[in-house]
């Protein structure tokens, strides 16, 4: 706790306990720079989302403070630093509940990338660690992180339209399914994409089973089907089915 106010002190420039009587200037910015990066750096090892939290708030703080500046030359280094390590280790940082299956799985059954997840799909990272970078895009970085880091302990949001608002369900299935590709699992799996339609009712047949969702639809899926998705029955589908 001493180190951390200690660092926050030098990168905020008020070292004496009298902040905004010598400004920021008076230390060096190459010091900032290192403080922030070690501040930052102890906020992932005590890995708390307040601790995260709190230094992604530092991080717009003094992007906002930068760009007050009166001197253009002085603004433009106090809104960026030279943080890419950090951004590097966030995105080697895995999560605990993500499964070990090949990538390609990993989004069978499940809806289209979120914005979120398409965004750290395309981010690239430019090549030089000494590269200064934009303070407040670092802290939207970092956020998209915990997002990504926080997703998978989430139970699956009910997507059906008649479900009450932000209901979660949680489907289950074991033994031999054919639309992962591990098929014959030894334990039971999550599968989000079932979860997604709002399950009433699950009826399992010899080589397929049905799915009544809270909507009133009905959808059927094979066992060894290769579809990403079960099958809305279009028989039924101008039919309100109950049971």
């Amino acid at each position: 706790e001493r180190a951390t106010r200690f660092l926050r002190s030098v990168v905020t420039g008020d070292v004496h306990g009298t902040p905004g009587t010598k400004g920021p200037g008076t230390i060096p910015l190459q010091d900032q720079h290192l403080a922030l990066a070690i501040l930052l750096e102890l906020a992932v090892q005590r890995g708390t989302l307040s601790q995260m939290l709190s230094a992604i708030l530092l991080l717009l703080q003094l992007w906002d403070s930068g760009t007050q500046e009166t001197d253009n030359e002085r603004s433009a280094q106090g809104t960026s630093a030279p943080l890419l390590p950090l951004l590097q280790r966030f995105q080697s940082i895995i999560c605990s509940k993500d499964a070990p299956h090949t990538e390609g799985d990993t989004h069978l059954l499940s809806g289209p990338l979120s914005p979120n997840e398409s965004f750290l799909r395309y981010l690239t990272l430019p090549q030089d660690n000494e590269l200064a970078i934009d303070l407040r895009q670092t802290a939207v970085v970092v956020m998209a992180h915990l997002d990504r880091l926080a997703t998978p302990c989430m139970p699956p949001l009910c997507s059906s339209p008649t479900s009450h608002k932000g209901s979660l369900q949680e489907v289950i299935g074991w033994g031999l399914i054919g639309w992962k590709y591990y098929a014959n699992v030894i334990g039971p799996i999550q599968c989000e994409g079932l979860a997604n339609l709002g399950v009433t009712q699950i009826a399992c047949a010899e080589k397929r089973f049905l799915i009544l969702s809270r909507n009133g639809r009905v959808y059927t899926q094979a066992y060894n089907s290769d579809t990403l998705a079960p099958q809305l029955v279009q028989g039924l589908a101008s039919r309100n089915i109950v049971k």
